[in-house]
């Protein structure tokens, strides 16, 4: 290590707010104005076949929610509907890497990220 000092009064550093990918997902498919922070639940994660999705309880238990698994440039690979608290979506036919669930119901939306491996 050098023991000279160095004058850095000159130097600057502009730091730029990173958006999460979840934000960014919900920017690109237009709902990012009813994007809420995840309360569902999703496991495991990282996952190898199945993701059980269990739901916010800001949700009917009674009415239809919409899943959805979503790759990293936006497009949705799986559709499923469920009701109740919870349900299992497989992932086994899918390549190892990054998806995002969309969770839905009426105005209620969320987004959460997971691992396929």
């Amino acid at each position: 290590m050098s023991t000279e000092c160095y004058d850095l009064s000159d130097n600057f550093v502009t730091v730029n707010r990173i958006v999460r990918s979840e934000s960014l997902a919900a920017l690109r498919n237009g709902s990012a104005s009813t994007a809420t922070s995840h309360k569902s639940l999703l496991s495991p994660n990282p996952t190898k076949d199945i993701v059980v999705v269990r739901f916010s309880e800001e949700l009917d238990p009674t009415s239809p929610v919409t899943i959805q698994v979503i790759n990293a440039v936006g497009s949705v690979l799986k559709q499923s509907i469920a009701t109740g608290v919870q349900s299992a979506v497989s992932v086994s036919d899918l390549p190892n890497g990054i998806y995002f669930a969309r969770i839905y119901q009426n105005e209620h939306r969320e987004m959460i990220k997971f691992v396929k491996n």
